[in-house]
């Protein structure tokens, strides 16, 4: 069957039908058969099943009548029929379906009351026989009077006829033995653990094992729904009919909504049931129709429409899909789903997917022809008019056990038509994500055992999204990369890692893109120790890279360069400790060595100012401390001669919640570093770079000479400084709903911040969320030409300055604001602001939002006045227990608001 987290909008299983298939009234017919005759006193029976197994040894337990009126039916209904504990407070309607005010719930049951809600039902029976299984319990028959005539047994007052956790009570009741009938009449209650049903009469065929209840009341405590029903007819298949079906999640005095059908068939056989003329009603005002819908009532899928898609926005006016689901087979189904979009014509999307046992298979398509344009939301914009658009994605994962190892399988492959698809009309109907730049088309292969991860991968990409100010916009391709990563545990806390890899790096653009094969090995030996007051780990590493370059850029000063450089760490710290009544404090003092040998790699990619394959220098924060290598990737070795200070202290009470945690360290330089990606520093220029850069005349290096920018000044400062930047964290948890979040690297040569954020997060652990953030880095300055001039250009600021405010702030009753303020101080504009409310209650919530933002992030920077901003009212509705119009609401506020976690339907 499909994988339970799929988000696939499909038939869901409500717990009414399971319910109703699994109830069975057959041992409930088989124990009033079994009942004998008796004097006009008050009788109870206790029958037990007789040593041969087919048939009841029944024995009479006479008690005194009650000299009152009614006998034991004095007892409360909810008592006598062995139900839990209901409030003397609401309803008399709340009281019989077992709901319970929240004020009196015990404290676990508080923790499950839905949010929005001011109460529970509360499952029906004796908490002590909740797991007491009918099939084999005996039975106990009550009733106050009890006659015996022409055959017939008459039963009266508070009959109850329990059989395990299974219990049915009523005012009265007469079997007819000669025709294996049994007719209840009076406040019919039947209760089991996951269901109460309640009806005005009940007829038993003791000997099909037919049932029929009239005007039947039920509810699932474990779903927390109800419903009503005309009449329940349970034939001798096993078949279900129900006739006037109500079904609803709100409390017992609302319907805020309701299902409503004219009926229910049930094939027990098939395990499915078929609906007629079924609406779905807010306030009593019908708003959705349908004529018949079949789903399952087990795990099974079946086929059937499923609840359509609705939206509306400027660029593509009214947006409307209806899928419908295709239930193939056990394993593997199918989802077509015709959409309409106003303003671009009908389009039609697909989705497939297998689950076997050994992996997971999704294949999805989508196909819009001859696109209508849409409306463009400024003069400039780009549309797409008359074409064939299209999408397709492929996501597998797969594992199984081969020999003493396991086998794995990955495809992730996505493809679309053209670079403004995603723009114009999102992945698939229900979600949109108009920052992707690249779409992954990968296959990877693996074989794991006890010591070695092998892979064989083949990646590239298909960029969507070209900034004519960064010609590195298309990744490399790797066709293919081979790795090979061992690992052995020796001896005495000794652990040798082999690591190594081939690949062949390809690119669409050979006239300005390097392309060849690379190898790469680094081989590692470490000594492990630790112990409860401090670590010590020394270790040893062998770094190897060797290149097959092709010559597709001419000539090349080596077509085959190759490195190897050696590299030794210590890696040691003390835990010092401080008890006092409430906390511990800790103090951690840690100290990284690293000797990394420098060698020559002018001659490795990155030629010429030519990009290299696929490696970057890192981000300098308190992590960096303790990395062995400055970059990312595998076409450069750093080399380092240098020490890593840093001090950690936390407060943990005793309970071992941490409440503060505060580290600072800076990393001193014994030598300068001479690795770069910047091929103006080569090594002859960190040599003498005054003498090789100057060309002024001067002296120094500076922005006024030839080669030199910002960013090789940058660079050449970096590789030549005494001692890194300070970097420091800090998290502090003011309380258990206020926490405060802190970072940053503070430059003491320059006497300035380079980066750093601050962040003030609360969340009442009850929908009320709050969010203040401010992050800034400083980037070098880049060079943007004119779109309009070409031969125009100017320096455009990189520093990132933003700040972020957002907020779920829950307002009277049920209703809650919600917010967000993301701003762009560098270029003064709004990233993205949205407001809304919602509305949460016991039974349904919905969403209102209007939302106002920039399609393209700082990543992508082009010009403020290039910058398309978009707009558009979002709207979602939750009928919980049922389903939902859309789940586009909720993906919105999740990425937006840090701590929101949207309900599932």
């Amino acid at each position: 069957m499909p994988p339970a987290n799929s988000r696939i909008r499909r038939h869901r299983r409500t717990p009414l039908h399971i319910a109703l298939n699994r109830y069975r009234l057959g041992l409930l017919a088989a124990s009033v058969m079994a009942l004998p005759a008796a004097a006009q006193q008050a009788v109870e029976w206790d029958c037990q099943p007789n040593e041969k197994g087919d048939g009841w040894d029944c024995k009479q337990v006479t008690k005194k009548a009650s000299t009152k009126e009614g006998g034991a039916s004095q007892l409360p209904a909810h008592v006598a029929a062995g139900l839990a504990p209901l409030t003397t407070a609401g309803t008399p309607l709340a009281q019989r379906l077992g709901w319970v005010e929240k004020e009196q719930l015990s404290e676990n049951q508080k923790a499950e009351v839905a949010t929005g809600c001011c109460g529970m039902y509360v499952a029906p029976g004796d908490p002590e026989k909740r797991d007491q299984n009918p099939e084999i319990a005996p039975v106990n028959v009550k009733a106050d009077w009890q006659q015996e005539a022409h055959k017939l047994i008459s039963l009266k007052g508070n009959v109850e006829i329990t059989q395990g956790n299974r219990n049915l009570t009523s005012d009265n009741g007469v079997i007819d033995a000669p025709n294996n009938t049994a007719d209840f009449h009076g406040n019919i209650r039947i209760g089991e653990p996951n269901l109460l049903l309640m009806g005005d009469s009940a007829k038993l065929n003791l000997e099909s094992g037919a049932v029929t209840v009239d005007n039947a009341s039920f509810v699932f405590p474990q779903a927390q729904v109800r419903g009503t029903a005309d009449k329940l007819i349970r034939d001798a298949e096993e078949d279900l009919r129900i006739e006037g079906v109500t079904y609803t999640s709100c409390p017992p005095d609302s319907n805020a909504w309701q299902l409503v059908t004219g009926s229910v068939d049930v094939d027990t056989e098939k395990n499915t049931a078929t609906a007629r003329n079924v609406r779905i009603e807010v306030k009593d005002i019908p708003i959705v129709y349908l004529p018949w819908i079949r789903f399952p009532l087990g795990d099974e899928s079946q086929t059937g429409v499923l609840f359509p898609n609705l939206g509306v926005g400027g660029r593509n006016g009214l947006d409307f899909s209806l899928p419908y689901y295709i239930s193939l087979a056990d394993n593997y189904d199918l989802t077509l789903t015709p959409r309409y979009i106003q303003e671009r014509g009908n389009m039609i999307e697909a989705q497939f997917r297998h689950l076997s046992s050994w992996g997971r298979t999704e294949l999805n398509a989508s196909w819009l022809g001859e696109d209508q344009g849409g409306e463009a939301t400024n003069d400039q914009e780009t549309v797409v008019v008359g074409e064939n658009r299209w999408w397709r994605n492929l996501q597998h994962d797969g594992a199984f056990a081969l020999g003493d190892g396991t086998f794995t399988t990955e495809v992730d492959y996505t493809k679309v038509s053209d670079n403004l698809y995603i723009r114009d009309l999102g992945i698939n109907s229900l979600d949109e994500d108009e920052s992707t730049t690249h779409l992954r088309q990968k296959l990877e292969l693996g074989y794991n055992t006890d010591h070695w991860e092998i892979s064989f991968k083949s990646e590239q990409f298909q960029t969507i999204f070209t900034d004519p100010n960064q010609p590195l916009s298309e990744p490399y391709k790797q066709l293919p990369r081979l790795d090979a990563n061992g690992t052995y545990n020796l001896w005495g806390g000794l652990n040798l890692t082999l690591r190594q890899h081939v690949v062949a790096f390809e690119h669409s653009d050979e006239t300005r893109f390097q392309t060849g094969d690379r190898a790469r090995l680094d081989w590692g030996l470490e000594w492990a120790n630790q112990w409860q007051w401090g670590f010590f780990t020394p270790g040893v590493e062998f770094r190897h890279i060797s290149y097959n370059l092709d010559e597709n850029l001419g000539s090349l000063a080596d077509k085959s360069p190759s490195v190897t450089a050696p590299l030794a760490y210590l890696n040691a710290g003390l835990f010092f400790e401080r008890n006092s009544n409430d906390y511990t404090q800790t103090l951690e003092p840690r100290l990284f060595l690293l000797y990394a040998e420098q060698e020559d790699q002018d001659l490795l990619p990155n030629q010429g100012g030519l990009p290299n394959f696929d490696t970057s220098e890192q981000t300098f924060g308190f992590s960096s401390l303790w990395r062995k290598d400055r970059f990312s990737g595998g076409d450069r070795l750093g080399d380092a001669k240098q020490a890593s200070f840093g001090l950690t202290s936390r407060f943990i009470d005793n309970n071992g919640k941490e409440w503060l945690s505060a580290s600072i360290g800076k990393i001193f330089y014994f030598e300068d570093r001479r690795t770069t990606l910047n091929s103006v520093l080569t090594s002859a220029v960190l040599d003498n770079p005054v003498q090789e850069l100057d060309t002024n005349g001067n002296g120094v290096v500076d922005e006024g000479d030839a080669r030199v920018n910002e960013r090789t000044l940058v660079d050449l400062n970096n590789l030549t400084r005494n001692s890194s930047p300070i970097a420091a964290e800090l998290n502090w948890r003011i309380s258990d709903r206020w926490q405060f979040l802190g970072d940053t690297t503070w430059d003491t040569d320059l006497d300035r911040i380079d980066r750093g954020s601050v962040g003030l997060r609360f969340n009442d652990g009850n929908n009320g969320v709050f969010n203040l953030g401010y992050r800034y880095t400083r980037n070098t300055a880049r060079v943007v030409r004119n779109p309009t001039d070409p031969g125009f250009t100017f320096l455009q600021d990189q520093n990132i300055k933003q700040g972020d405010i957002s907020t779920i702030y829950p307002l009277r009753g049920n209703f809650s604001l919600i917010a967000r303020w993301n701003y762009d101080f560098t270029n003064s504009r709004n990233l993205e602001t949205f407001a809304g409310v919602e509305y949460n209650s016991c039974c349904w919530r919905t969403s209102v939002v209007a939302r106002r933002w920039i399609r393209r992030d700082d990543l992508r920077l082009l010009p403020s006045s290039n910058l398309d901003e978009d707009e558009g009212i979002f709207f979602q509705i939750q009928l919980k227990g049922l389903a939902g119009t859309s789940t586009k609401v909720d993906d919105l506020l999740e990425e937006g608001i840090y701590g929101y976690q949207p309900e599932q339907q």
